[in-house]
């Protein structure tokens, strides 16, 4: 059995299906106690940002669990369309030419 804090954990049982149920912990116990659980800090999904964690701590067991690039690219995508959309004064390295 694995103890973690609310603020690690995340609702929702339907997201055993989804790939990011095997990056972080998913729970469901009920209408009450998650409601509980969101008062302590819990939520529904991982921020952009948590899950650019992930990926940055271990990019090839990232990759592993997306089962390959099917899953992997549209993540990378994902992050550079929210890298652009929250920090506008970001500039993209342009390519040496």
């Amino acid at each position: 059995m694995l103890h973690l804090p609310p603020t690690q954990c995340y609702l929702g049982g339907e997201a055993k299906d989804r790939f990011h149920s095997k990056l972080f912990v998913f729970v469901d116990f009920g209408g009450a106690a998650n409601t509980f659980l969101i008062a302590c800090g819990a939520r529904h999904e991982p921020s952009v940002e948590e899950i650019a964690k992930k990926l940055l701590a271990d990019p090839r067991e990232f990759y592993k669990l997306a089962l390959g690039p099917n899953q992997f690219v549209p993540h990378l995508s994902f992050f550079l369309a929210e890298f652009v959309i929250f920090s506008p004064s970001a500039t993209l390295p342009s390519s040496a030419t």
